[in-house]
């Protein structure tokens, strides 16, 4: 008989849903209220996950202090676990705070050192902190692992930056771009 794939915990699949609504940048104020709800909920069996779900909230709203705080008892609850690192990095990166994201991406790292996202997200952080002796190193293990440049070593990093801003701002509905908003220029 083979191994038949469990279904995601109710905590998993808010995370799920949270992250690809941090992804989008697209969450309406009742859809967080409805899983602040939910996560209050799990709360009372699964504090780790009612954490997480509350800390990646807290990033969708720009709380910042929450979205530290939340995080980080999650990750206390779970005793440290990659999972809940890698939670609070991707929201520290979303929320733009990149010497906290490389932080914590290192530590996901040292834990993880194959989690294709994290070190995506690590690399990422360290090219926004322009931090050259690193990068060389994290995209030199990208390529050991993928067999393929990372795309920030492929890309100057002002192209990739003008490209995120360009996609944010389409995403947000604003098309009617000039070329000075798209490339600085």
């Amino acid at each position: 008989m083979s191994p038949t794939a469990q279904p995601l915990s109710k905590g998993a699949q808010i995370i799920a849903q949270l992250n690809e609504l941090i992804q989008r940048k697209d969450a309406d104020d009742f859809t967080l209220k409805r899983l602040k709800a939910e996560a209050e909920k799990i709360k009372e069996n699964n504090l780790v996950d009612a954490f997480s779900i509350l800390g990646m909230i807290a990033c969708i709203e720009q709380d910042i202090e929450n979205l530290h705080s939340y995080h980080k008892s999650a990750i206390t609850y779970s005793n440290e676990s990659a999972r809940e690192l890698s939670h609070y990095v991707v929201s520290l990166i979303n929320s733009k705070l990149y010497e906290d994201a490389y932080k914590y991406s290192l530590k996901v790292f040292k834990k993880a050192p194959t989690d294709e996202k994290n070190l995506d997200i690590l690399i990422k952080a360290i090219s926004e902190l322009n931090l050259e002796e690193e990068f060389g190193k994290y995209t030199s293990i990208w390529f050991d692992l993928k067999k393929e440049p990372h795309r920030l070593t492929i890309y100057p990093k002002a192209l990739v930056r003008s490209i995120e801003i360009a996609t944010d701002q389409m995403l947000a509905g604003e098309d009617n771009l000039s070329y000075e908003e798209v490339f600085g220029g």
